[in-house]
């Protein structure tokens, strides 16, 4: 009897959960692997495609801000074939992003590939072909990878996507090609004077850690580029971004109501401004203060790691 009534009460516990909505979940526990336990019930009950993409995209955020790549790697890449659209190509380029950080070249490459060719985004086809240079880097194809760099850098001044260019300052670096690291530095400079790219290529903040950044730390023969020296090592952590001033700086009053500390940054993508609420700090509190975050009711996710 008692085994039954145990069999009963799961049975309960699980269609109670499945009828609380996604977000409901997410805002209702506060500790992160409770939190992935729930939505992996989720998901199995689900039977919406739609629904089960947003919580593999959930899974694999959280999975990631816990540090557990290879799990969020396969979140990622399992919502990028759950079924085609333009969203499954922006998760395939995640999973790309995580398998180049954990040293698979070879199917990070394939899957940059498949987004280059495929996706319809601009701007997710320009970051799949930087990771594509970068894992042929990794690969020690520097010739084809230098043909790829050259191609991309030809229209230069054109671009407007700013993390594409903080990524091309990256490759320039490592590739010791000064004039064309230069040259951004100072497009950075005269035209996004305020965003955080032009923080990060001027050293006055630092990019999250990756394994591109290791290349770039223990090259013998990286060129040196003077720029100011900067002891503390500071990273943003995002808690919105919007179109709207106004509406940043309503969140910004609720982010320091509950005691953050945070800062309006102004970005261009796609010739639109968006107003960014950033968090900034020290690069060994990211996983504690994202969780702070989440007590709080703030979603935050870390900036600008290199291969972003």
């Amino acid at each position: 009897m008692k085994k039954i009534l145990s069999i009963l009460f799961l049975l309960v516990s699980s269609n109670s959960l499945f009828c609380q909505s996604l977000q409901e979940i997410i805002s209702s526990e506060k500790i992160p692997e409770k939190l992935i336990e729930k939505l992996q019930i989720f998901y199995k009950e689900s039977e919406n495609p739609e629904e089960k993409l947003a919580v593999l995209l959930k899974l694999a955020y959280f999975e990631e801000i816990l540090g557990n790549l290879d799990i969020a790697q396969q979140h990622y890449q399992e919502a990028a074939f759950l079924f085609v659209n333009q969203q499954s190509h922006t998760a395939l380029l995640r999973s790309a992003l995580l398998l180049f950080e954990l040293g698979e070249y070879a199917s990070s490459l394939e899957q940059a590939k498949i987004v280059k060719e495929l996706s319809k985004n601009l701007e997710e086809r320009e970051m799949a072909e930087l990771l594509i240079i970068r894992n042929l880097l990794a690969e020690e194809k520097r010739e084809e990878a230098e043909t790829l760099f050259h191609r991309m850098i030809k229209d230069l001044e054109r671009s407007r996507n700013l993390t594409l260019l903080y990524g091309l300052y990256d490759l320039a670096t490592f590739l010791k090609n000064d004039e064309t690291a230069q040259k951004i530095v100072s497009l950075l400079e005269n035209n996004f004077p305020n965003s955080l790219e032009t923080d990060l290529v001027r050293r006055r903040i630092d990019p999250y850690p990756s394994f591109f950044q290791y290349f770039l730390n223990h090259s013998k023969e990286l060129p040196q580029i003077s720029v100011p020296e900067q002891k503390n090592k500071t990273i943003y952590i995002q808690l919105g971004s919007f179109l709207d001033r106004e509406n940043a700086e309503y969140r910004k009053l609720d982010a320091e109501k509950a005691g953050f500390t945070v800062e309006i940054k102004e970005v261009l993508l796609n010739n639109r401004i968006y107003y960014r609420l950033l968090l900034p700090v020290e690069e060994e509190s990211i996983q504690q203060m994202i969780l702070q975050l989440k007590e709080k009711g703030f979603e935050g996710y870390p900036l600008y790691p290199a291969i972003q």
